[in-house]
């Protein structure tokens, strides 16, 4: 046991010569064998420790207690302050609590140690600080907005024009002129004269032939093939696709959560029962709330809608008919007519004493009939039938939409509650009480999200296909035929009669003059045209 002046110097001497024991003691400690003994004395606690997280009481007389551990793992709270010695020595600080983190919510601190019993000068420990909360978590980003609708498909073009007719073909060439008539045959010999008369006359008896008709006229040729048919007309563009929808608005983002509330503050350690002059110790402050979660992101924009197709080209135009076959040849003229016969031969003269003259010849036969015309030459074949025009090209497709404007950010979470303050140590005899710890901040609230991205655009429509050609002209029909053929020209006359015979040889008086030569036939009429040429 210590002696008894050393005990009354440290009841007496307050906590300034206790602390000076308490140093000397320290001082020894190495050379004195009751080391050990002497700090469980005399001596301060130790600090708390993670595995032990209330700090340890100063020594039964005399020592400080340690302060409590300063929570670093979530959900436990700060170690307690040690107590002081009986006669002298403050109470250890409490540890403060650990902050909040996640879902957790600070811990509270620990409270002060209490003073020794009857300590002079000696105060409280002070209360540990209470731990932060945590700050929300942020809110969900918004969902995207829907894709715009696809732009309408374009029309397909309109048909080209049909072609113009092609040229007429070349006419035929007139056929080959007809051959001539065969001539009549002669006529027959006139009558002798009547006898007795002194003039003589007529033949009683004469006749005439008339010449052969003229040969037909050569059929005309075929008229020349027609020309080919216009080229068709180009067909009509395709219309255009037009374009996309606008994406649709992407959605709000989250609310961000509220912060978790902070830990109290520990309670100031108490002033000993029966100490002079000490004070409780001061309360430990309150946590500051956790800060609330930011809004979530705004969500993005909806992809722009895909632009409509183009619409396809126009079909090509009908080839243009082929031209009109060429005319058929005209006809071949008719052949010339034949030569009329030739006269009868005047009759012999009476054998009268005034012998009569010699009968008249007969005149001559009726030049033949012209032949008649040729046909006229078939028409030619129409041409063929213009190619179709080409295929329209296709219209151009529509854009893509464009994005839909990224959703607003969520509104930021609440801050937590701050933590409460911790209360005063109660004073001594004559100390005063400790002073409550000031009340935790309430946690701010936490940011608006932000505003979510813009939608892309839309893809394009795709391209529409050329028109197809249009259809083949018609062609071969048949041409017009040739003209009928013109008349043969009319045969020429035939020659005279032959003069009359003599008069008797046994007349008395002058014999009879010869009769006159017949005149000559009239030529034939021209030959009838040819029949017109007949289509095939």
């Amino acid at each position: 046991m210590l002696p008894g002046s050393l005990v009354g110097i440290i009841v007496t001497g307050g906590s300034v010569p206790g602390r000076a024991v308490e140093n000397v003691a320290s001082a020894i400690a190495p050379f004195n064998p009751l080391a050990g003994a002497v700090h469980a004395l005399i001596g301060d606690g130790a600090d708390g420790t993670a595995a032990h997280p209330d700090g340890y009481d100063g020594g039964l007389l005399y020592g400080k207690g340690g302060n409590g551990w300063n929570s670093t793992v979530a959900g436990v709270a700060g170690g307690k302050g040690g107590n002081g010695g009986l006669f002298g020595g403050n109470g250890g600080n409490g540890g403060s609590g650990a902050n909040g983190t996640g879902t957790f919510a600070g811990t509270d601190g620990g409270s002060g140690g209490a003073a020794g019993l009857i300590a002079v000068f000696a105060y409280g420990g002070r209360g540990g600080d209470g731990g932060s909360g945590a700050a929300g978590a942020p809110g969900g980003q918004g969902s995207s907005g829907s894709p715009g609708s696809g732009g309408t498909d374009g029309g397909v073009g309109g048909v080209g024009r049909t072609g113009p007719r092609g040229a007429p073909g070349q006419p035929g060439d007139p056929g080959s002129t007809g051959g001539g008539g065969a001539p009549g045959d002669p006529g027959l010999a006139g009558g002798d004269g009547l006898w007795g008369r002194a003039d003589g006359d007529d033949a009683l008896f004469y006749q005439w032939q008339n010449g052969g008709a003229g040969g037909i006229g050569g059929t005309g040729l075929t008229g020349g093939r027609g020309g080919v048919g216009g080229a068709g007309g180009t067909g009509g563009t395709g219309g255009s696709g037009t374009a996309g929808a606008t994406g649709g608005t992407g959605g709000q983002g989250g609310a961000g959560q509220s912060g978790t509330a902070a830990g109290s503050g520990g309670a100031g350690g108490r002033a000993g029962l029966f100490a002079l002059f000490g004070g409780g110790g001061q309360g430990g402050n309150g946590g500051s709330g956790g800060t609330g979660g930011q809004g979530g992101r705004g969500g993005t924009g909806g992809t722009g809608g895909t632009g409509g197709d183009a619409g396809d080209g126009g079909q090509g135009g009908t080839g243009g008919p082929g031209g009109d076959g060429g005319v058929g040849g005209v006809g071949g003229q008719g052949g010339t007519g034949g030569l009329g016969g030739n006269g009868g031969a005047g009759g012999f003269g009476a054998s009268t004493p005034s012998g009569g003259d010699g009968g008249a010849g007969a005149p001559g036969g009726t030049g033949g009939s012209g032949g008649p015309g040729g046909i006229g030459g078939t028409g030619g074949y129409s041409g063929p039938g213009g190619p179709g025009g080409n295929g329209g090209n296709p219209g151009a497709p529509g854009g893509g939409g464009a994005g839909g404007a990224g959703g607003i950010g969520g509104a930021g979470g609440a801050g937590g509650a701050g933590g409460r303050p911790g209360t005063g140590g109660s004073g001594g005899l004559f100390g005063s009480a400790g002073t409550g710890g000031t009340p935790g901040i309430v946690g701010q609230p936490g940011q608006v999200g932000q505003q979510g991205d813009q939608g892309g655009s839309g893809a394009a429509g795709q391209p529409g296909q050329p028109g197809r050609a249009g259809d083949q002209g018609t062609g071969n029909m048949p041409g017009i035929d040739g003209r009928d053929g013109s008349p043969g020209n009319p045969g020429t006359p035939g020659t005279g009669g032959e003069p009359g015979g003599s008069g008797g040889a046994f007349s008395g008086g002058y014999g009879g003059l010869g009769g006159t030569g017949g005149g000559g036939g009239a030529g034939g009429s021209g030959g009838v045209g040819g029949a017109g040429g007949v289509s095939p």
